[in-house]
């Protein structure tokens, strides 16, 4: 018996090698992957797609296991069969999960959405895309709350994505100054200031503001500043604080931002 456990040991490390050889082949390879998958959709926020790499790892994983199986010559034709009833009766069972995996897999592939975007819903939903999963895919709001939507219903959804075509968006300011203002000095000291308060954020676009003067109203001469913000969720501080300058710096300049006024004139009984 001694004998016959001796005289397999050559085997027996044969197959054992030949095993770690196979997992460690499929480490290496699953690594690989995942490093790619991260170059090609990691984001501002240091945040892969765990969907694809979940995927590939199993994919991979199941190869691995089928080749071990056929080194053991164990048929892999019945376990593959079984396989395909048993897939299509799981297939049936669990339709709504399978609709959320494809649907997140059709985000990943056409690029609509990666980790990292800002993005709003056509509920009205906004946040930052901070992973895409199997069934769902997780937005963190401006507050910080996680808001978690099935993969199929965003899918489905009308999205804005303020990531696409780029980060940079634009924020348009009504204002209006008096009648007897020099529109030249308000013009230069209004790009100043917004010039000097996109510069101060901790992140900037170089899109240069604008100043249109579009409107004769009834109390001052009308105009929209245009500003751009890096990224969607700046817009808020971006314009209080360019609301709060551009307010003192007229203030020291004399420039009048009138009330609105409206004359009543009662006629006589």
């Amino acid at each position: 018996m001694v004998d016959k456990i001796i005289d397999a040991l050559p085997t027996i490390a044969s197959h054992i090698a030949f095993v770690a050889v196979v997992f460690f082949a499929i480490r290496l390879i699953c690594n690989a992957l995942k490093r790619i998958i991260d170059a090609r959709t990691h984001s501002e926020t240091g945040r892969s797609v765990s969907l694809l790499t979940n995927i590939l790892n199993l994919i991979i994983y199941a190869i691995g296991i089928l080749i071990v199986l056929s080194h053991f010559n164990i048929s892999i034709a019945p376990i593959l069969t079984a396989m395909g009833v048993g897939g299509m009766a799981v297939a049936l069972g669990l339709q709504e999960t399978l609709q959320n995996i494809f649907s997140g897999l059709w985000l990943i592939v056409s690029k609509q959405i990666q980790t990292g975007d800002f993005v709003r819903l056509s509920d009205g939903q906004q946040g930052r895309v901070m992973d895409i999963t199997w069934r769902y895919t997780t937005v963190q709001s401006v507050l910080g709350n996680l808001i978690v939507i099935p993969n199929k219903n965003l899918a489905s959804s009308v999205i804005t994505n303020y990531n696409l075509p780029q980060k940079d968006i634009t924020i348009k300011i009504p204002i209006g100054v008096a009648y007897n203002s020099d529109l030249d000095k308000v013009e230069q000291v209004t790009l100043e200031v917004a010039n000097k308060v996109m510069h101060d954020m901790a992140e900037y676009s170089e899109i240069p503001p604008k100043v249109l003067f579009h409107t004769f109203g009834d109390s001052a001469i009308e105009f929209d500043v245009l500003i751009h913000s890096a990224r969607f969720e700046m817009q808020v501080e971006l314009k209080h604080n360019f609301i709060k300058a551009l307010t003192r710096r007229y203030r020291e300049e004399g420039i009048n931002i009138p009330y609105p006024i409206q004359t009543v004139i009662h006629e006589g009984k």
